[in-house]
């Protein structure tokens, strides 16, 4: 099938393996969040998904870091509910990527509210805790 090409299976664990192709594309996405870098997150992120490689919440996370980093907070939490509208099981990095976002632009309230749903799913760690603290220290 034309999916077989982007993919193949483990027979005895079940795991997948991307092609070179979609290995090449995650190593892009993770470098325009590095970067920071929103639109190319983003224009990766879509190359992914017409590939068809198997996005998983790395992929979204990879975003949301970028829109984080600016604190974009509109941004951070699109992507989180996209994520979420695709069957993505939220991770603690995405929680912990809305987290910071709030953090950047002093939206202690909306951090709050994020920790909160974090912690109904989620054990918090480092990182996200110090989201939480930035957040408070940024009023």
């Amino acid at each position: 099938s034309e999916y077989a090409r982007f993919t193949t299976t483990c027979l005895s664990c079940g795991t997948r393996d991307q092609t070179a192709d979609c290995r090449k594309l995650l190593g892009e996405l993770e470098e325009a969040s590095k970067r920071a870098s929103v639109k190319q997150a983003e224009h990766v992120f879509r190359r992914l998904h017409a590939a068809r490689c198997d996005v998983d919440a790395r992929h979204y996370n990879c975003v949301m870091s970028a829109t984080a980093r600016h604190g974009n907070l509109d941004a951070t939490e699109a992507w989180f509910q996209r994520a979420a509208d695709d069957g993505v099981e939220p991770t603690l990095l995405m929680f912990t990527s809305v987290i910071t976002a709030a953090a950047k632009v002093g939206g202690l309230e909306a951090a709050e509210r994020w920790f909160g749903r974090l912690l109904s799913v989620h054990k918090p760690n480092l990182a996200s805790f110090t989201a939480l603290i930035q957040a408070a220290a940024s009023r």
